[in-house]
């Protein structure tokens, strides 16, 4: 299960969610607290707590919420986080971000951060993954949420809605996911340029020495924002505004916003450039993969209904096509049968011999077989009647009271094949003479 991440100017690129965890809210080298007791007044009442406490909980619950989201238990993660971000909104929680503020401030700083880095996290992990493999109401659940624009509405709102406050690395982050997961570009559009503009981007240029990179550690806090803020605009200048196809907008604002810097408006003109040519190669390569697929299509299809109807084209072209009507003498010339001897089977002789057809005349091969038909007939019956008499004779042994019938039958039959016997030898004498 992958997930997008923007790395400036390289773009957007997939990461496995514990990199993506570990990139946006680095987890703490701690062991992993036990679920609290369903009774406790902790997990009961989590709004009399003090603020000691209350920090306790809240990291207790997003270090189990982690160890799920690690161990691939996204839905036992997002009920956990859910919560999470329940109690930061009844405890009335807010970032301070002031440079004045406590060490503790710091560290409460830093975790809701980290809550809210997960809870996008999860979100673009769970809506990315199949319906049915989700859960139907979970998944319109988070789908609804995610439609609606609460998310950053509620990054907002934790930040006391002071744009200055937020972290340009958790909006980044949201704003990626608003545009990899189909949110409205509009909305989006609005989000961003509300967002840009309260942090004062189109007004006042930025003053930085560095170009978009690795964060170093000897930068100030102030640079270190606006190197972040900085890629913010450029996502929203490259691929944001590319997608809303407003590319004359984006160039008039890589204008106006690097005015002072030369070098950031013919770097960002030419990410702008490339991004476009990207776009238009994956669009020209994903509509010739479409024609391949469609003659793909169209190719088996062709070769299935040739082969299904092979014989019976062969057939019909080894046939003479002739038009309607009366026969001509050509054609009757052809239907007489040929004077060349045609092979007779064994079984056509003997039909031939026993049922002479009626139309023949009365010649002397005629008055041959008609004599043969004479003992023929009788020595076929005499078959059956000997058959008959083995059948009867095996009776015979299993019935006892039948054997004077059966002796008296058998003379009887005996006799009568005597008497074929001598019409037979007749008939040779008489076909003799």
């Amino acid at each position: 299960m992958s997930q997008v991440a923007y790395t400036g100017n390289q773009g957007i690129t997939k990461v496995s969610p514990s990199s993506r965890v570990s990139s946006y809210g680095p987890v703490k080298a701690q062991a992993f607290p036990q679920d609290p007791p369903s009774n406790s007044t902790v997990a009961n009442n989590p709004s009399d707590l003090g603020p000691e406490l209350l920090q306790n909980r809240l990291n207790n619950n997003y270090q189990l919420a982690i160890r799920q989201y690690l161990n691939k238990n996204f839905a036992k993660s997002w009920t956990l986080v859910k919560s999470l971000i329940s109690q930061l909104d009844l405890n009335d929680i807010h970032v301070i971000g002031s440079p004045e503020m406590s060490a503790e401030e710091a560290t409460q700083d830093e975790l809701v951060s980290n809550i809210y880095k997960l809870y996008l996290s999860l979100i673009d992990l769970l809506l990315k993954e199949d319906q049915f493999s989700v859960g139907n109401a979970l998944y319109e659940e988070i789908h609804t949420i995610f439609q609606d624009g609460v998310v950053f509405r509620q990054i907002v709102q934790v930040y006391n809605h002071n744009y200055h406050l937020i972290d340009p690395e958790l909006a980044l982050m949201c704003f990626i996911i608003e545009l990899s997961n189909k949110f409205p570009l509009v909305s989006l559009d609005e989000q961003m340029e509300t967002y840009l503009l309260k942090n004062d981007v189109f007004t006042q240029p930025f003053h930085i020495n560095q170009l978009p990179g690795p964060m170093d550690a000897s930068m100030s806090v102030q640079d270190r924002r606006l190197l972040s803020l900085e890629r913010v605009v450029e996502f929203y200048l490259v691929h944001v505004l590319s997608q809303m196809n407003q590319i004359p907008r984006a160039k008039e604002l890589i204008a106006r916003i690097f005015s002072s810097d030369a070098q950031r408006v013919l770097r960002y003109s030419s990410l702008l450039d490339e991004h476009l040519q990207k776009v238009k190669e994956a669009e020209q390569l994903r509509e010739k993969e479409l024609l391949d697929r469609e003659r793909n299509h169209k190719h088996f299809r062709k070769d299935f209904f040739s082969k299904k109807t092979g014989n019976d084209s062969a057939r019909q072209t080894r046939q003479v096509s002739r038009p309607m009507g009366p026969k001509s003498q050509d054609d009757k010339k052809l239907q007489k049968p040929s004077s060349t001897p045609r092979q007779v089977s064994l079984l056509d002789k003997l039909k031939g011999i026993l049922f002479p057809p009626q139309s023949v005349s009365n010649t002397s091969q005629v008055h041959w077989i008609l004599q043969m038909q004479r003992f023929i007939r009788p020595l076929v019956a005499s078959c059956f009647i000997i058959s008959l008499l083995l059948f009867m004779q095996k009776l015979s042994t299993s019935k006892s009271n039948l054997t004077g019938q059966l002796n008296r039958l058998r003379v009887s039959l005996w006799a009568l094949l005597a008497k074929i016997l001598d019409t037979f030898r007749m008939a040779f004498k008489i076909s003799y003479i």
